[in-house]
């Protein structure tokens, strides 16, 4: 199993090597500084999400952005991956955004790419760092992995992109599972807002997560989806509406009955999202 080093600024964080890391997404200064402090020169995400670059730039670090999906990794992704470890200045760190799924399959590339792992080697770390073998095509990239040709390895460009283009769905699921993640963490405290971040309600984050889910269902890719994945967005919107809803009846009369009913609703919220994944996001 990789060494992994535990931090208090970044989450899940693994040294598989002298110049590969891996783990969650870099969050604020202090998350950028500590790369800095171990001696990270080049950042490479493979997320859906705009990367940081400003603050990476200020602790002199480089950012890559390299997205792939959940349903596994193309294989001119595969190419550039294995292009980026042999081309950029390293110690890399690859990372995604919770540092479980897409960045330990993407690191399990780079290892690959450059004869230090096998396949089996490749697999048993996917497992060590949790990332779920529901996400099949992650999985796949890596078992049916095909180390590059020298041509093909030439024909790779050696510019790297700061900011990949992602399309419009994209971006909006990166919104989502923004306030899908501070709604959970405000789940166990009764919905309250913390101390450390008032602004921060949990009425507020079911409101977006249905807006968001208003607003994917209008892009150009939803459209050009099967029908199926269409009644699931307004599915899961009617379930944010009718959170949010019970949110604010929460906030104006705290009861154990509203409570409950807060949790049930959330729980059918997670319930059809998780349906929608699975059946459109993790190549199933």
């Amino acid at each position: 199993m990789p060494y992994k080093k535990p931090s208090a600024k970044i989450e899940n964080l693994y040294q598989l090597s002298e110049k590969i890391y891996s783990g969650a997404e870099p969050r604020g200064e202090a998350a950028f500084h500590e790369l800095r402090r171990m001696g990270i020169k080049t950042v490479l995400s493979v997320d859906g999400a705009r990367p940081d670059v400003k603050a990476a730039k200020q602790e002199g670090l480089r950012y890559v952005h390299l997205p792939i999906g959940y349903d596994g990794v193309t294989r001119e992704r595969q190419l550039q991956l294995a292009k980026a470890v042999q081309a950029l200045e390293g110690p890399i760190y690859v990372h995604c955004h919770h540092g479980k799924h897409r960045g330990p399959a993407a690191a399990a590339i780079c290892r690959l790419a450059n004869d230090e792992w096998n396949v089996e080697a490749a697999l048993q770390w996917m497992h060590d760092a949790g990332t779920s073998p529901h996400y099949r095509g992650l999985y796949h990239a890596i078992r049916e992995y095909r180390k590059p040709t020298a041509e093909e390895l030439a024909k790779v460009p050696k510019s790297f992109p700061e900011q990949a283009e992602v399309p419009d769905m994209v971006e909006a699921m990166v919104a989502i599972d923004q306030h899908w993640e501070n709604l959970q963490s405000l789940e166990d405290s009764g919905f309250l807002s913390s101390a450390k971040h008032p602004d921060i309600t949990a009425a507020h984050e079911a409101l977006q997560i249905q807006e968001q889910l208003r607003e994917l269902a209008r892009t150009t890719e939803a459209n050009e989806r099967a029908k199926s994945f269409q009644q699931l967005c307004k599915k899961s919107e009617k379930a944010a509406a009718d959170l949010h809803a019970g949110l604010l009846a929460l906030r104006r009369k705290r009861a154990d009955k509203s409570l409950k009913n807060c949790s049930q609703l959330l729980q059918r919220l997670r319930k059809s999202c998780a349906a929608c994944h699975s059946k459109h996001r993790d190549g199933e």
